[in-house]
């Protein structure tokens, strides 16, 4: 019984481990990316003055080592009038999007764990330039959110909080 409790943790090292050791010398990872959101009230809603539905489509690379992430898109954003991505596009523009974080507990890189006091450093940007910034960043449990619309004049809202007691 000791030895399949000893082959089973052995196992289990191993496995938990592997994915960092493949990753660590492994050039970056590259997928298509797909995602689509309606917004209402905020982000580019407020930039087009209506509720819109932007299809993000582009190329998505990403680089995990030694518990940091790094993820890079770039692509197209097509804006529809709306709750749906439907009938002619109102506009189409270049997204980007960019994620780099360290957090030592998370052996497997994705996700972040968002809002938690584990997450020692983290910068994120998703951004349709000309349209609109979404950008997250914190240190060592404090995290700070910052959205700006490039209307005339910008508008930006600011948050912080600190999640380690």
């Amino acid at each position: 019984m000791k030895r399949i409790i000893v082959l089973l943790v052995v196992l289990t090292v191993l496995f938990m481990s592997a994915p960092t050791a493949i990753l660590a010398d492994s050039p970056p990872n590259v997928a298509e990316f797909y995602w689509v959101q309606t917004y209402e009230g905020w982000g580019p809603a407020l930039y087009y003055g209506e509720t819109v539905t932007v299809v993000h489509e582009g190329t998505n690379r990403w680089h995990f080592k030694d518990g940091r992430f790094q993820l890079k898109i770039h692509g197209t954003a097509t804006v529809y009038a709306g709750g749906t991505a439907t009938g002619s596009p109102i506009d189409v523009r270049p997204f980007e999007n960019e994620e780099m974080w360290y957090e030592p507990d998370n052996t497997w890189g994705w996700p972040v764990s968002w809002w938690s006091c584990g997450v020692k450093q983290l910068y994120y940007r998703w951004s349709i330039p000309g349209v609109y910034d979404y950008v997250v960043t914190a240190k060592d449990g404090y995290w700070s959110l910052d959205i700006t619309v490039h209307t005339s004049p910008p508008t930006r809202s600011h948050s912080g909080w600190d999640t380690c007691p």
